[in-house]
């Protein structure tokens, strides 16, 4: 999903820190369980400023903190967690 789609979906507030450079941090690509489309996605690194407390999309889209570690073993693509154990 784009960083466009992510910050508009969650309404998650986020800035690109100075630090780090706007280009993808990584990707990885899947299959859904549901369909034969394989999807490709691009990971961008953003710095949260804030998350608000209603958005459209609330009901649809499950939202959950982690931490690293965490994130790493609830993850079910395997592309994913390859991008997450490099943040560790």
């Amino acid at each position: 999903m784009p960083v466009r789609d992510a910050v508009g979906y969650h309404r998650i507030y986020a800035v690109m820190p100075a630090t780090s450079h706007p280009d993808v941090f990584g990707s990885f690509e899947y299959l859904k369980e549901s369909r034969a489309d394989r999807y490709f996605v691009f990971v961008h690194l953003l710095e949260t400023e804030s998350v608000a407390g209603t958005y459209p999309e609330k009901l649809v889209w499950k939202k959950r903190w982690f931490q690293i570690e965490a994130a790493i073993e609830a993850v079910s693509q395997p592309g994913l967690r390859e991008l997450l154990s490099k943040l560790r």
